[in-house]
């Protein structure tokens, strides 16, 4: 249960970080002309005469200061998001290397083999081609 929250969790900070990632730059493009107005010469003078102006140049620059802001945040909460999915995953065991399963040994056939005549037994019981260094059946070294 506690390791499907922070997957979750993890998925949330994704989701917020690339939110904000993103509209962050929505808003600094759609604000890039009104603050390039606002600095030409003719913008200048504009704001000088007009009060009206000034205002909507100042909104414009704390817009886009914010979309800034905003960007940087979504980009941490995404590297963030990101490495904290990674270790969940890495502690769940997703990236451990697979093994192969050890077969089930009765205390009969774990007993050391006898040496072999003719197939030989790997003291599991089980028939091996003459050469063979493994049993096909359960992984079992030759005798």
């Amino acid at each position: 249960m506690a390791g499907s929250r922070g997957i979750a969790g993890a998925g949330g900070g994704f989701g917020t970080g690339l939110l904000l990632l993103v509209g962050g730059l929505i808003v600094k493009h759609t604000q890039a002309n009104m603050i390039a107005e606002c600095s030409s010469g003719l913008g200048q003078l504009g704001q000088a005469f007009d009060p009206n102006a000034a205002t909507g140049c100042s909104a414009a620059q704390d817009l886009s200061s914010l979309a800034t802001a905003g960007i940087w945040l979504g980009a941490i909460m995404l590297v963030i998001a990101v490495v904290g999915g990674i270790a969940m995953l890495a502690a769940a065991g997703v990236f451990a290397a697979t093994t192969r399963p050890k077969a089930a040994v009765s205390p009969a056939a774990a007993a050391p083999a006898e040496p072999a005549t003719g197939a030989a037994e790997p003291g599991c019981g089980h028939e091996v081609r003459p050469g063979a260094r493994f049993c096909t059946v359960c992984g079992r070294p030759a005798a």
